[in-house]
């Protein structure tokens, strides 16, 4: 099992480690790229780890092996691999946080333009905003743009020589406004890794007649988070009717 800072954070490694105990294999930790055996965690530090950058840990990996298959083990020159494998440079952890639109559905309701945040990444994320704009030609026009401050902001503004609605969507512990939900979700502060989140109150609803000229409209949005850039991204309203609508 290779392990270093990229990997030691995803849940895959524990699992496999899990699998491989309960059919009675053998299980070694393996040290790489510049990562230490005192970075393990358990359950995975519980287990007898080698590095694979030290010649007496490789040494010990292919008796542990030879020992398990009960095969006698020959003596080996582990210069040439550990040359490579000590010039292999470290992995940082993986920040990678897909926002993904999607056409919620309820029955006798507008359809709604939603969210859904997912960790792509190895390690979780602090969350800081998500905002989207939205041509105003494709939302409802009764639609009031009430907000829930100070969790979501909605305003106004021409862009692109048409009117847009802007949305944010904040992350803070500031009490809700008097007046609104105090229960409505809030955005949340962190995304654990390989998790997703449906953002429910960071919805809006389209117009009930939609013609051929508001399916090009385009919908932007950006997510901001912690200790990296932000991500942004953009999709056409036919390419999200395209995709199958969720229920909500």
């Amino acid at each position: 099992m290779l392990c270093h800072e990229a990997s030691v954070t995803r849940e895959w490694i524990n699992y496999e480690a899990g699998v491989g105990d309960g059919q009675g294999s053998l299980v070694v930790p393996c040290v790489i790229r510049h990562f230490s055996k005192g970075g393990l965690k358990p359950p995975i530090s519980r287990k007898q780890a080698r590095s694979l950058t030290d010649a007496d840990d490789l040494t010990a990996l292919i008796r542990d092996i030879a020992d398990h298959v009960k095969l006698h083990a020959k003596e080996v020159n582990f210069e040439p691999f550990l040359e490579v494998v000590r010039g292999l440079p470290a992995l940082a952890p993986i920040v990678s946080v897909e926002v993904v639109p999607f056409i919620g559905r309820r029955t006798g309701l507008n359809d709604q333009i939603q969210f859904e945040l997912r960790n792509a990444g190895s390690i979780d994320v602090e969350l800081i905003h998500l905002k989207a704009v939205f041509p105003d030609r494709i939302l409802d026009g009764s639609w009031p743009r009430p907000g829930i401050p100070p969790i979501l902001n909605i305003e106004r503004a021409n862009m692109d020589g048409e009117p847009h609605t802007i949305g944010a969507y904040l992350v803070t512990d500031l009490p809700i406004a008097h007046g609104f939900t105090p229960t409505a979700q809030r955005m949340p502060r962190y995304l654990a890794g390989k998790a997703a989140v449906t953002l429910r109150e960071f919805r809006f609803p389209l117009t009930r007649d939609i013609s051929e000229q508001h399916k090009s409209a385009i919908i932007r949005y950006e997510l901001a988070v912690r200790s990296a850039p932000v991500i942004r991204g953009e999709i056409t309203l036919v390419k999200l009717l395209e995709s199958p609508a969720r229920e909500f």
